[in-house]
């Protein structure tokens, strides 16, 4: 990878993948790290899928964790 967090880049290889569950880990939601992104969400909303969360630690004013993303609610 080239270390740079691209949102839009990464939801275009989860669309194409065409997969009904993905499972994502090393993810920040809302922390300083990620500027107050909530980086499942936004990849949820970019893919047109369902997002949940795990939180494992609090971090930096917000939550790391892993995800799911699935095309059924």
């Amino acid at each position: 990878m080239d270390g740079i967090i691209d949102y839009d880049r990464i939801a275009a290889v989860i669309n194409k993948m065409n997969s009904d569950i993905i499972c994502l880990q090393g993810l920040d939601k809302e922390t300083e790290r990620s500027s107050g992104i909530d980086q499942l969400n936004t990849l949820a909303q970019k893919s047109n899928m369902y997002d949940y969360f795990a939180k494992a630690i609090d971090y930096k004013g917000g939550e790391f964790g892993v995800g799911i993303l699935t095309k059924d609610e």
